[in-house]
């Protein structure tokens, strides 16, 4: 995902596991964010959900190993490994290809913006034009969060450009 310009922007926690990207909504009461299981709530799905911003070394371990009383960051003895962990050997912002954030991780959500997204983030339509507008996928499935040209749902979103060659959508969301 490329950010060209935001408005605002939100610490959160994602509630199951997201890719980045998607367009998710805030939870009532609490301080995550979810992806839209209705019509009405993808009408609310109005923030771009992204991986924060990394500050660590390199290698990532998603999630990190911590035990009490471990040295060495939990590496120090063998009843603390092997653990199961996602390791990234780059940032996972700066991937090309969206990433799912895992449930329960930290993420990081823009208001009213524009926006890169790659193939996997958006449904490709005929009708997806400069200008067109975009509605958030509220349906189950693989294209849950995804936006889509506008149907019958509420417009979030305006396509800027889209560029078939790379399969990406640029958009224009419109924030709370």
């Amino acid at each position: 995902m490329e950010i060209h310009k935001f408005t605002d922007i939100l610490g959160k926690v994602a509630e199951s596991d997201i890719y980045e990207g998607r367009m998710v909504m805030l939870t009532r009461g609490t301080d995550r964010v979810r992806l839209p299981h209705s019509t009405a709530d993808a009408a609310l799905a109005r923030y771009v959900i992204a991986w924060p911003v990394e500050n660590r070394l390199l290698p990532i371990y998603d999630p990190y190993p911590t035990f009490s009383r471990a040295l060495r960051m939990g590496f120090d003895q063998t009843a603390n490994t092997p653990f199961s962990a996602t390791a990234y050997t780059f940032y996972p912002n700066l991937s090309d290809s969206p990433l799912e954030i895992p449930s329960g991780t930290g993420c990081l959500l823009y208001d009213e913006g524009e926006f890169t997204v790659t193939s996997g983030n958006w449904v490709y339509d005929v009708g997806v034009v400069e200008g067109a507008e975009l509605e958030v996928v509220p349906t189950a499935g693989a294209t849950r969060g995804q936006l889509q040209l506008l149907a019958n749902g509420t417009a979030v979103a305006i396509c800027t450009k889209m560029t078939l060659v790379g399969q990406t959508l640029q958009f224009r969301t419109y924030g709370d």
